[in-house]
């Protein structure tokens, strides 16, 4: 690279350094270069030398830079004129981009603004055509109600309530009486005294309407929020979340960075953020460069940069599978695509409605396009058969792009669809509930004759789109009621099953991983108290770890059913317990992250976190097959509350028993202190359905006394 110190300027009175890439190695060098100046009153090096670093790292994949002093900072002379120092600012960086194009032969520039340089950067941008893409950090960090409520419970979680409501209260009452003596005093100093040192007071609307002048312009416009900052900025879609209405949000891309600090002291942060720089920077000034497998070097001494992760989200799991990641230091991202799914709510994320896009190739499109911004070529995580089907058909497509948590896709297909799962479980020599693969009404006759009922239908998974059955199973007490159903319609995507007295209770599951080079790392097993439907449904209430004894069974049964298939990834086998024989049965396997992730990390296996390194290449060679976890109970309120209510109905549980068994659980499936809206949507769901429940109880209530009294008079 070359490096040249100059003065330029109207009056020569600015600062400034070229570096610009070595022709020998770029003899085509990139048409945009990249200005970086001043961080509030920092000299031109950056906090940290920052800039220093980053200007050097643009030159060695070919983009030119220039980083200087703005007038009156650093080395540079304060100019004679009698502009403000916005528009001083205004035109320094004009003044720069003429002098980096003059030297680099380049016409477009990409302006990284930091902290009060992003306003700077801003109003460069809407002043000057020239400026083709900008990146804001740590700047227009507009407040929500969700960013308020965030701050308060981390207060009351930090230092109690009462401490807290007079904290608050004494602080407000300050700062009124500030505002009213700044307001009505005529000295100049006090009135400033209110003033913050970056006094750019643009509206959310006004920054809104900028963007969109930008975005119309087709400049490449980001933003980068540092996590210290947690009285102004404190969740991943916070800024979405503030411009929704203004017709920008999910228009930029956002990165916040939770792990660093605002001026980046750690060598980490500094890498991460010069990370997030180098991706826009090549957007801006390298559009066609090819996306590379490896992650981008940021420099011969920082710590490599950890790829994102894309969370597909459906429900809990995707919710868990969120927590798990970023408890483990993974930026996540999660597409989300039904309006009401809690993870929009989550901190911990930066999550976006993908409901124009599903499934199919809309969302694989959706998928590149959104990888391909982020960069290093993010992990992608389904959490549900039909996402996790649909990336192992596309994995081809997708490998230039990102990186795909899930197995091969014929033999996703085999598992996914019940009839292979049994058939392999059969070779390895695991038992298997007597079942028929989408039978004529001829051949349903002639199974239901060897085997008595009840029967249990069920799709391949829930939601196959060419299964009648839309929820997760059917019973039917006998064989006419079977045979009735089978002649009424297509059986395309259902399986046939005898009904094994097992239930709730008698339920267990196996999670575990295994590497891609099909090496079981980890296991971990659950007992499951109850589910909904009652006996038949998804788990509301389990414990981690299951007994002993059940542990050898089914973790054996497991290892040689992972051994007949070849999996590789995460998985969680569900197993049945036969009350009558003590057999026990395989009847799924989910090839994902399954409902009880977030339970399974709290006890103390992290299995997205597990595979997610397995994905990037760690070592994970000290993972330890039978980790020691607590023993750990959890609940989900709303659907136990559910099961509780139809199994109290059929006097299969007292509402004592139920109580206690609440009173056990210290884990409960929404509710986390560190991410708490989640948690508090839920429970306010749940109180809403209890009061509704309370009210059809005295309605019914009040016509049965009515009634007696009417009698009574009658007589």
């Amino acid at each position: 690279m070359i490096e040249q110190s100059l003065r330029f300027g109207p009056e020569g009175a600015l600062i400034g350094t070229l570096c610009l890439p070595d022709p020998a190695r770029h003899p085509t060098i990139a048409r945009t270069g990249i200005v970086l100046f001043n961080a509030g009153i920092v000299h031109r090096v950056g906090p940290h030398r920052i800039n220093v670093r980053l200007a050097r790292v643009l030159a060695r994949i070919g983009i030119p830079s220039i980083r200087f002093d703005l007038g009156g900072l650093g080395d540079s002379g304060r100019s004679g004129g009698d502009a403000g120092f916005e528009a001083q600012a205004q035109q320094d960086i004009k003044a720069a981009m003429t002098t980096l194009g003059a030297a680099a032969g380049v016409q477009r520039f990409g302006l990284f603004g930091f902290c009060s340089g992003a306003f700077h950067s801003y109003h460069t941008a809407l002043a000057d055509e020239r400026v083709t893409g900008v990146l804001l950090y740590d700047a227009f960090r507009y407040a929500t109600p969700r960013s308020h409520l965030n701050r308060v419970l981390l207060r009351f979680r930090q230092h109690g309530v009462v401490r807290n409501t007079l904290r608050i209260a004494g602080r407000t009452l300050t700062q009124c009486m500030q505002r009213l003596k700044a307001r009505v005093s005529s000295n100049p100093a006090a009135r400033a005294s209110s003033i913050s040192f970056i006094a750019d007071t643009t509206t959310p609307s006004d920054f809104a309407a900028g963007l969109r002048r930008l975005l119309d312009r087709q400049v490449d416009v980001a933003m980068v929020f540092a996590g210290d900052g947690f009285e102004e900025y404190n969740y991943a879609n916070q800024f979405h979340d503030a411009m929704r209405g203004f017709g920008v949000a999910g228009r930029i891309p956002v990165a916040f960075l939770p792990e660093i600090d605002h001026v980046a002291t750690s060598r980490d942060g500094q890498a991460r953020l010069m990370a997030q720089v180098e991706i826009w920077a090549r957007r801006v000034a390298l559009p066609s460069a090819p996306v590379t497998a490896e992650p981008l070097p940021v420099s011969r001494s920082a710590t490599p940069i950890r790829p994102a992760a894309i969370v597909l989200s459906r429900s809990v799991t995707g919710l868990g599978t969120v927590r798990s990641l970023a408890k483990a230091g993974v930026d996540v991202h999660a597409f989300y695509f039904d309006s009401h799914d809690l993870v929009r709510l989550s901190r911990y994320c930066t999550a976006m409605l993908a409901d124009t896009c599903p499934n199919g190739d809309a969302l694989i499109e959706k998928l590149i396009d959104y990888a391909g911004a982020l960069g290093n070529r993010p992990v992608v995580v389904p959490t549900c058969d039909e996402h996790a089907l649909l990336l192992a058909r596309a994995k081809d497509r997708l490998r230039p792009f990102c990186r795909v948590l899930a197995d091969d896709g014929a033999r996703l297909d085999s598992l996914v669809n019940k009839d292979g799962l049994y058939a392999h479980a059969v070779a390895a020599g695991v038992q298997t509930i007597p079942y028929v693969v989408g039978p004529t009404l001829e051949e349903a006759a002639a199974w239901s004759t060897q085997h008595p009922a009840p029967y249990l239908v069920k799709p391949f998974y829930t939601g196959v789109a060419t299964a009648r059955i839309k929820t997760k199973n059917c019973v039917f007490q006998s064989r006419d009621e079977l045979l009735r159903f089978v002649a009424e319609g297509s059986m395309d995507a259902l399986i046939i099953q005898r009904l094994i007295r097992g239930g709730d209770g008698y339920i267990y599951d196996c999670y575990g991983y295994t590497d891609r080079s099909g090496h079981l790392l980890s296991m971990a097993s659950r007992r499951r108290w109850r589910q909904n439907t009652p006996d038949f449904g998804t788990c509301t209430a389990g414990e981690i770890p299951a007994d002993r004894s059940t542990e050898e069974v089914i973790f054996a049964g497991t290892r040689r059913l992972l051994e007949q298939i070849g999996y590789r990834g995460m998985f969680a086998v569900e197993w049945l317990l036969d009350r009558s024989s003590g057999v026990y049965y395989v009847i799924d396997f989910n090839a994902r992250p399954a409902m009880g992730v977030a339970h399974l990390t709290a006890a103390g296996l992290n299995l997205p976190a597990l595979a997610y390194a397995d994905a990037v290449g760690d070592d994970l060679q000290d993972v330890e097959l039978f980790p020691r976890l607590r023993k750990l109970a959890s609940v989900d309120l709303l659907r136990d509350l559910e099961s509780f209510i139809a199994k109290r109905r059929c006097k299969q549980i007292r509402t004592g028993e139920w109580l206690i068994s609440l009173c056990r659980c210290r884990h409960f499936y929404y509710l986390d202190w560190q991410d708490p809206l989640p948690g508090i949507a839920r429970i306010t769901d749940v109180l809403l359905r209890i009061l509704s429940y309370v009210a059809r109880k005295a309605t019914r209530r009040v016509p049965a006394e009515s009634a007696v009294s009417a009698t009574g008079r009658t007589s």
